[in-house]
């Protein structure tokens, strides 16, 4: 049974994520730096450049204008991942207010 000889981080020390996470950043909010945090045990929190917070169907998210706001992870660490990398995101965008879906 591979789960009993590897069991899985949360079962052996609290982590929900495990070491093949590079980031994960659930953009709820905001830590005391102004900057979005890395629910990883890495903490490469991502530096937040105009953001607004906004309701989202699961929680909290960030809002971004399209023009002059995102969020900079200093990614260098991404340039050793290897040929496998998911990105992952819930995402709406309006216009004019309105859902362009």
């Amino acid at each position: 049974m591979l789960a009993a000889t590897n069991p899985q981080p949360c079962t052996t020390n609290g982590a929900t994520w495990d070491s093949s996470f590079l980031a994960v950043y659930h953009l709820a909010g905001v830590n005391a730096a102004g900057a979005c945090w890395d629910s990883t045990a890495f903490r490469r929190d991502a530096t937040n450049y105009s953001t607004t917070a906004v309701a989202g169907p699961f929680g909290s998210g960030r809002a971004f204008n399209g023009t002059s706001s995102w969020l900079a992870t200093g990614a260098s660490y991404l340039g050793n991942v290897g040929p496998k990398l998911t990105i992952s995101m819930w995402l709406l965008f309006l216009h004019g207010g309105w859902p362009l879906f």
